[in-house]
Parts: structure tokens; C-alpha cells; sequence
């Protein structure tokens, strides 16, 4: 067996706040569900909600960015500024509580809790989060930024100049990471430069995605942290009605990691023309040229994302693959498809979906097999669009168009593309198996640079007979010998 691989704004206002995420163009904010909004976040308990309110006068300098205002509030009686900072809390969405409790939790330094990681945190945290505490500075120059104020300033649009700070030695060190587009990460860094635990920002880079920024693996800050749309609710639009029914609907469900706490969910709903001649008794390609195919996703009973394609768009070979593709908080999802034309002919078909989180320890998306050129290469996927949307069956840097079926001829060339992720290096193997019974491995391959886009090709020579075949990954992180996953991909040869 040969293979060739291929590496591939904190709204929680007292009195008024005068600063805005959206003021600090081009600053990296979460990016909202495409439409309609995920189950809000689990309110906190009484003992939490008190517990966070108890601080939140100390935060008074982050909340209330108005030097004006901030003075006017803390001239209140204690009793005012407690039963406004009530007030304001309870008129607050889930989220927002969210992020409070968890800055009084994480990023207090010493009794102080208004500071420049805080500042940072309240007004967009990373997907992200690295901590070395002895991380090697060898005499650069960077930044040096005293003061609140001074720190949101440096991450506007046109940040002004400031004084510049030699580091040496081990230090204590932040860095956080907010990923742009497929291809790069903004990276800001924060440095204990005095070693009594104070950080202090220094540092704010675009990176290429792929560049480890810490030998050790990062924390991701829990997805009800982020708000799943901005402003008010979408008001989802009521699916087609299907006054004749019977074409039967199919679905795959593909996952990869996105970033703030959301997974990449890409889903496949799957027509076969055939059935449209048979149940329906029209003729396949009338249909799709008037078709529309939906998709609606619930999460706890609330509508969480919908999106709707013409069946024409899918209609390259068999079946018809219509892909729908969002990033989605972890959880179980209740899915509704309808594929319906001008006549209000079609079917209908609802499914459940297990979303699940790739945050924390080594991970790996679905395995997909695809059908590749002779030269086992995949097509290369464009740059990603300005509100970070990837292109249909975009993974990585290439397009994964998923082979249903998964059969192939000799002399056909598959591709397994899988992706890799949350450690600092990884060790994927792969063996092959025909009919259930072990035949050959591949040698390991190391990869030192993650998240990675692993792709595989295969030829199907005169070796392979014709049988059920699957490759069987497993993919280790050499620092932790017990962190081992494992998964399956089924293929077939015919002829």
C-alpha cells in the first residue's frame, strides 16, 4: 500500500459606558450565528449572581470607561450604586453574566480585578489562551503600556505611539488568540514583567493559523462567554409547506473545530433523483430546476440556524448533495429538511444531530473520504470571505467534497482528509482493513504544527479486489502516551 501525504463590548452598562467593541474597528468580535440565536447560557444561581455583584464595584473602571461618568457613580450612596449595579445586572443577557463571572474567576491579580487582561476579556475574549510561565524573551523590544485607558486605545484601528520595554529572560506569559480567517490569528500578549504577578500588554501580531504560539496545550473560554447573534432575535422564516410528499430525504453530518467555543457543522441532505421519478412521478431535472431545499435547526426548543439552497446547485452526480454549513454552539440539535418545487411537491424529514466540542485535549474532525485527481491532489479552496464564511466543502485549504457512496474503481485515486487538533505535535496512523481482517500500515506520520489538515491519498491499483475496505486512524499526542483517538473510514471497490 502507497500513500503520498500531504501536510497540509461589554454591554453591561452602569450609568454608560464609552467604549464599544464596534469602536475598535478592526477589532476581532465573535462572529454571530448566520441567523436566529442559540439557547441562551444557564442563568447563575442566586449565590453566583451575588458572588459576581459583590465585585463589581472594583470593576467600575472597565464598565465605565468615562472618566465623567465613573466619578458621578462612585459619588452614590453605597446603597444607590448597589441597587444600579442590580438593575443593570438583571436587564443583562446571559452572556454578558457569563463573562463577568468569569473574569472575577480567572483574571484577578492579586485583590485587583480592573485590569488590562480584564479590560481586554470584557470587551472580546480569545477563541484561545496561552500560558508558559517561563516563556524565553531573548532582548526584544515591544511595548511598554501602562493603564487601561491606554491599552484599548492600542487596540483601535490607529493605535497611538507608545514607549517601547526590552524584555529578557523567563518571564510569565500570556498570549491570546483570535483567529482572522482560515489563514491567519491576531495574537495579543501579556507579560508579568516584574514577576509580581501584574500583566502588562505588550505585543499585538497577525500570525499565520498554523503557528504554534506555546509548546503547552491552550484553554478556550466556554461558548456562553460569546453571544450567538447580535441585537435582537431572527425571526425564522416558516418552512415551505409540501402539499405532496414522499421523496425521501437523507443527511450527513460532518464536524470540525471552529473557533470561540463553536463547532464547525457541516451538513449534507442528500436526494437521489431516482426517487424523484419514482415517489413523485416528475421528472428529475423539472424538479431541480425549481426546487429549493431547506434546512432548520432547533437547540432546547429555540430556533438556532436555517438556511435554504436550490436543489440545482447540488446536482453534480449521484445523489444530490446540498451542503449546509454553520458554527455551532456543542449540544444536541433537532434538524427539519424539506425539499420542495413551484408545484409544492417534494418531501420532508427531520433528524437529530450530536454536535460536539473539540475544546480542550487532542481532537480530530469526521474523517471524509473524497474522490481525488490521479495525482491524489484535492482542488484548492479560495481565500475566506470577509465575515470568515469557507467556500461549500471547504477544509482547510482544499475542498472535501464528500464521496457518499465511497466506491471506487481500480485505477481511481481516493483521498481521506482528516484534521487535527489542541496539541503541539501528533502522531496519526493509519492501517487497512478488507472485510473486517487487518492487511497493511502506513508509517506513522508527525505533524508539529496544529490545527493540521491531514490528507491521505490512496490509488486503488490491481491489489485491491473487490471487497469492503476501511481505514482505520489513530491519532496520539507523544507528551501524553495515554491520549489516544481513534476513527473509521469506510470504502468500497467495485470493478
Amino acid at each position: 500500500m502507497t500513500a503520498r501525504h500531504l501536510l497540509a463590548c461589554c454591554a453591561f452598562l452602569l450609568v454608560g459606558a464609552a467604549v464599544r467593541a464596534d469602536d475598535l474597528a478592526p477589532w476581532e468580535k465573535p462572529a454571530p450565528a448566520p441567523t436566529g440565536t442559540s439557547a441562551p447560557a444557564a442563568e447563575p444561581t442566586t449565590a453566583e449572581a451575588d458572588a459576581a455583584l459583590a465585585r463589581l464595584g472594583d470593576l467600575a473602571p472597565i464598565l465605565i470607561q468615562d472618566e465623567k461618568q465613573r466619578a458621578d457613580f462612585l459619588r452614590l450612596p453605597a446603597e444607590k450604586q448597589a441597587a444600579q449595579m442590580r438593575k443593570n445586572w438583571e436587564a443583562s443577557p446571559a452572556w454578558q453574566k457569563a463573562r463577568i463571572r468569569w473574569v472575577i474567576a480567572n483574571l484577578n491579580e492579586g485583590s485587583m480585578l480592573a485590569t488590562q487582561r480584564a479590560a481586554v476579556f470584557m470587551l472580546a475574549p480569545p477563541s484561545i489562551m496561552y500560558f508558559e510561565p517561563q516563556h524565553d524573551w531573548t532582548g526584544e523590544t515591544v511595548k511598554r503600556v501602562d493603564g487601561i485607558p491606554a491599552v484599548v486605545a492600542q487596540l483601535g484601528a490607529n493605535p497611538p505611539a507608545a514607549e517601547t520595554l526590552t524584555l529578557t529572560g523567563k518571564l510569565p506569559t500570556h498570549a491570546w488568540v483570535y483567529p482572522r480567517s482560515v489563514t491567519d490569528a491576531r495574537v495579543l500578549w501579556f507579560v508579568d514583567d516584574d514577576g509580581d504577578g501584574t500583566f502588562r500588554f505588550v505585543r499585538d501580531e497577525t500570525v499565520p493559523i498554523a503557528s504554534r504560539t506555546f509548546p503547552s496545550g491552550g484553554v478556550e473560554p466556554p461558548a456562553e462567554l460569546f453571544p450567538s447573534a447580535e441585537g435582537p432575535a431572527a425571526v425564522l422564516a416558516d418552512l415551505p409547506e409540501v402539499l405532496k410528499a414522499g421523496l425521501p430525504l437523507k443527511l450527513r453530518s460532518d464536524f470540525f473545530k471552529a473557533g470561540q467555543g463553536r463547532t464547525y457543522a457541516r451538513f449534507t441532505l442528500l436526494v437521489d433523483p431516482d426517487d424523484v421519478d419514482l415517489e413523485l412521478g416528475v421528472d428529475p431535472a423539472a424538479f431541480a430546476a425549481s426546487a429549493t431545499a431547506w434546512l432548520r435547526l432547533e437547540h432546547d426548543g429555540l430556533p438556532a440556524w436555517q438556511g435554504s439552497r436550490p436543489v440545482k446547485d447540488g446536482t453534480t452526480g449521484k445523489p444530490w448533495m446540498l451542503e449546509f454549513a454553520a458554527p455551532l454552539a456543542p449540544g444536541t440539535y433537532e434538524l427539519t429538511a424539506v425539499a420542495v418545487d413551484g408545484a409544492k411537491a417534494g418531501g420532508t424529514a427531520k433528524f437529530t444531530a450530536e454536535v460536539p466540542s473539540f475544546a480542550g485535549a487532542l481532537a480530530i474532525s469526521t474523517p471524509v473520504i473524497v474522490r481525488a485527481d490521479a495525482d491524489g491532489k484535492l482542488p484548492a479552496a479560495g481565500a475566506p470571505a470577509e465575515d470568515g464564511a469557507l467556500a461549500p466543502y471547504q477544509v482547510g485549504n482544499f475542498i472535501a467534497r464528500p464521496d457518499i457512496g465511497a466506491t471506487f474503481k481500480r485505477g481511481e485515486t481516493l483521498a481521506l482528509v482528516v484534521q487535527v487538533y489542541n496539541a503541539a505535535e501528533a502522531v496519526v496512523e493509519y492501517d487497512l482493513y478488507r472485510d473486517g481482517v487487518y492487511q497493511s500500515s502506513l508509517d506513522p506520520v508527525k505533524i508539529t504544527k496544529l490545527p493540521a489538515t491531514q490528507i491521505l491519498p490512496q490509488e486503488i491499483t490491481s491489489a485491491f479486489t473487490d471487497a469492503n475496505y476501511e481505514l482505520r486512524i489513530q491519532v496520539a499526542d507523544p507528551s501524553k502516551p495515554d491520549a489516544k483517538l481513534k476513527a473509521s473510514a469506510p470504502f468500497r471497490v467495485r470493478g
